[in-house]
C-alpha cells in the first residue's frame, strides 16, 4: 500500500512538473473585419516594398535640384611622356674674330619626361533652356505615379484580407449550421434504428434517415476542410503563426448590411491617378527632348599645381590657372531628336488611350459590384422569408408526425427545407459582404474610414 502511495506522489508530481515547464498557450487573437483589413495593411511585404519604391521616387526627385549647383572636381595625374622634344633654333649669327665660327645654335629640351599635377576645377552650367526644371516636373509627376500605385497595392491587399475573412466566417457558420443538423440527424438515426429493431419501423424510413446523415457528414467534412483553408489565408496575409487560433467576430449579416459611404469619384482612383501622373511625365519627357535642340552654356575655371610648370620652365613646379565659358551645339544628330520625338507622341498616345480604358474599367467594375449588392441583398430576403416559412413548416410537420396525423417523409422533407434556406440565406449574406469588398475595390478604397478622394 505504502508503495503504491509513493508511486501516485511520483506520477503526481511528474505531472504537475510537466504543466509548470510547458510553454503557455498562444492566446486567441480576435478580430472584425476592419480590425484585420489594418493588420494585413500594417505589415504586408508588398506593402512595405511600395512604401520603399515612393522613397526612391522621391530621392530620384531630389536628384534633379542638384543640377542647379556647380560640379567641383579635384583631380591628380602622373604620366611619362617621352621621347622629350628638343627645340633648335640655328640663330645665324656667328661671334666676330678673334672668336670667330660657327654661327650660334640655341637647343633647348620642351617639356619633360616626368609630368604631374593636382588642382581644382569647378563648372556650372548657365544656360541650358529650362532643361532642369522640365526634368524635376517630370520626376515628380513619377513621384505621384509611385504613390498612386502604392495606394492601388493596398486596395488589392484590402480586398484580399476582406475576401478570406469571409470565406473563413462563411465555412464557419457553415460547418455550425451543418453541425446542429448533423447531430438531430444522428439522433434520428439512433430512434429509427431502434424502432426497426423493435419491429415498428421500416426499411425505407431507416434508409432515407441514413442518407441525410452520410450527406450531413459529407457536407460538415467539406466545411471544416474549407474553413480551414480559408484560415490559413487569412493568417498569411495577416502575418500569424501557422497555429495562431483566429476568433472572427463580425457576422455575415453584418458584414453584408455594411454601408459604404459615399460614391467614388472614377478622377481619384489610384488606377487613375497613375496614368495621368505618368501622362504627366510622359510631356515632361517630350519637352525636355525639344529643349535639347538648344545649346548649353557652361561656365568653367580650374587651378592647378603641376609640373613642369611650362613648356619653358621645365625644371620646377608652379601653380596654374584657367577660366572661361562653353558653349555646346550640336548643330546635326543624324535626325535622332526628330526620331525620340515621334516616340515620345506615339508614348503618350498609348498613355491618353490608357486613361479611356481605365475609367472605362472603374465603372465597369463599379456597376458590377452594385448589380452584385442589390441582386444578394434580394437574395438574402427572400431567403429570410423561406426559412420563416420552412422553419414553420417544420414544426407543423413534426407536431403532426407526433400526433399520427403526419408521416416521417413529410418531416424529412421540411427539415431538407429549412436546411435548404438557412444554406441560401448565409450563401446570399456571404455574396452581399463579397460584393461591398468588390465595391471598394473597384472604387479604389482600402479602408472604409478613408475619406481621400471620396
Amino acid at each position: 500500500m505504502n508503495r503504491v502511495r509513493r508511486c501516485i506522489h511520483v506520477f503526481s508530481a511528474a505531472a504537475i512538473a510537466a504543466v509548470l515547464s510547458a510553454p503557455p498557450a498562444e492566446a486567441a487573437v480576435t478580430l472584425g473585419q476592419e480590425q484585420a483589413v489594418a493588420m494585413g495593411l500594417g505589415r504586408h511585404p508588398a506593402v512595405r516594398a511600395a512604401g520603399h519604391g515612393i522613397e526612391a521616387a522621391r530621392a530620384r526627385t531630389s536628384q534633379t535640384h542638384t543640377a542647379w549647383l556647380p560640379r567641383v572636381k579635384v583631380e591628380g595625374s602622373y604620366m611619362a611622356i617621352g621621347p622629350v622634344q628638343d627645340m633648335v633654333i640655328d640663330t645665324g649669327i656667328a661671334p666676330p674674330p678673334p672668336f670667330g665660327g660657327a654661327p650660334i645654335i640655341i637647343e633647348k629640351e620642351i617639356g619633360s619626361l616626368h609630368n604631374a599635377a593636382v588642382g581644382v576645377s569647378a563648372a556650372w552650367r548657365a544656360f541650358e533652356a529650362g532643361a532642369t526644371a522640365v526634368r524635376t516636373e517630370a520626376a515628380e509627376a513619377l513621384e505621384r505615379a509611385a504613390e498612386a500605385d502604392a495606394e492601388q497595392q493596398r486596395v488589392q491587399i484590402a480586398y484580399a484580407v476582406r475576401a478570406a475573412y469571409l470565406a473563413a466566417r462563411f465555412f464557419q457558420e457553415l460547418d455550425t449550421t451543418t453541425g446542429a443538423s448533423l447531430a438531430l440527424a444522428r439522433a434520428e438515426l439512433r430512434e429509427e434504428e431502434a424502432r426497426r429493431a423493435a419491429g415498428l419501423g421500416s426499411d425505407l424510413d431507416l434508409a432515407r434517415v441514413r442518407m441525410r446523415a452520410a450527406e450531413l457528414e459529407a457536407r460538415a467534412g467539406q466545411a471544416s476542410q474549407e474553413r480551414a483553408r480559408a484560415q490559413t489565408t487569412l493568417r498569411l496575409l495577416l502575418g500569424l503563426e501557422p497555429g495562431a487560433e483566429l476568433r472572427l467576430s463580425d457576422d455575415l449579416k453584418t458584414l453584408a448590411g455594411a454601408p459604404l459611404g459615399p460614391a467614388p469619384r472614377t478622377d481619384a482612383h489610384p488606377l487613375r491617378r497613375t496614368v495621368a501622373a505618368l501622362e504627366q511625365a510622359a510631356e515632361r519627357d517630350r519637352s525636355l527632348k525639344w529643349r535639347a535642340y538648344w545649346p548649353t552654356l557652361d561656365v568653367v575655371g580650374a587651378v592647378k599645381y603641376q609640373y613642369p610648370k611650362n613648356y619653358f620652365e621645365t625644371d620646377q613646379a608652379g601653380p596654374t590657372y584657367s577660366a572661361g565659358a562653353v558653349l555646346t551645339w550640336i548643330a546635326f544628330d543624324g535626325d535622332l531628336l526628330r526620331r525620340q520625338i515621334a516616340e515620345s507622341d506615339a508614348k503618350l498616345a498609348e498613355l491618353y488611350a490608357k486613361e479611356q480604358a481605365a475609367d472605362e474599367e472603374i465603372r465597369r467594375q463599379l456597376a458590377d459590384a452594385e448589380a452584385q449588392i442589390r441582386t444578394s441583398e434580394t437574395a438574402a430576403s427572400a431567403a429570410e422569408r423561406t426559412l420563416e416559412a420552412a422553419q414553420i413548416y417544420e414544426r407543423a410537420a413534426r407536431a403532426a408526425l407526433g400526433a399520427g396525423a403526419g408521416t416521417a417523409l413529410e418531416l424529412r422533407k421540411a427539415t431538407d427545407g429549412v436546411d435548404q434556406a438557412r444554406l441560401a440565406w448565409l450563401k446570399a449574406c456571404f455574396d452581399g459582404a463579397l460584393a461591398r469588398a468588390a465595391y471598394l475595390r473597384a472604387g479604389g478604397r482600402a479602408r472604409i474610414e478613408e475619406e481621400k478622394g471620396w
